[in-house]
């Protein structure tokens, strides 16, 4: 059964140190125990006061229609967002070095973008496209169809149609402590933490009938 309210702040499936040198503890520590927590907080907080929405999982209340005012149904669909989009970042994460891209995602990738270099050159791009805060998406369709999407803010792609296989958090709060005014160093940073077995178990999920 999907998660509904009230929402739990997860851990993190490695330490605070678990990406150093790469990431600095300190940098995690914050995004992870205060920024995420906190929309964890506020989203069972706006959750809290409409009962009919209380068995919603994260992803029914990104995508399903809330009746409710516009101003509320705005603050429960960036908040869950932010808990969705964050969850996914640091799930698709792990030790630098510890996770090699699988078969059937290099395959792909290689089909779609030409090679892995290339993939990362527009996903870079698709980075530098975004202007204030959001999120570049590697996203698949159920036929194995990849592309490279942005979402603004807290938004999450139409996940009615596609699953996310990895996502980078273009939010400042992600790298300038570490990295400030340096996103192309944050991003090659990250391709060196991404976890590819999530995202190989991932694409292959949402493929399954293409793969079996």
């Amino acid at each position: 059964m999907s998660e509904h309210y009230p929402f739990q702040k997860l851990s993190l499936p490695y330490h605070y140190a678990g990406l150093a040198p790469t990431i600095s503890p300190n940098t995690l520590y914050i995004h992870d125990a205060t920024l995420l927590a906190g929309y964890v907080d506020t989203l069972n907080f706006l959750v809290a006061q409409y009962p009919q929405y209380h068995d919603w999982s994260l992803e029914h209340l990104i995508t399903g229609k809330l009746l409710m005012p516009e101003t509320d149904r705005l603050r429960i669909q960036n908040y869950a967002g932010a808990v969705f989009n964050h969850r996914l970042f640091f799930e698709r994460a792990c030790p630098k070095g510890s996770s090699k891209p699988g078969p059937h995602l290099s395959t792909a990738i290689a089909n779609r973008y030409g090679s892995m270099a290339q993939f990362q050159q527009l996903f870079q791009q698709a980075a530098h496209s975004i202007f204030g805060a959001g999120w570049v998406w590697l996203n698949t369709d159920s036929e194995g169809n990849l592309h490279i999407a942005i979402t603004s803010d807290n938004a999450a792609p139409a996940l009615h149609v596609f699953t996310p296989i990895l996502v980078l958090d273009v939010w400042e709060h992600a790298y300038f402590l570490q990295f400030p005014a340096q996103l192309d160093r944050y991003i090659q940073t990250w391709f060196t933490l991404i976890n590819w077995d999530k995202a190989e178990e991932a694409f292959l999920q949402a493929t399954s009938g293409k793969q079996s």
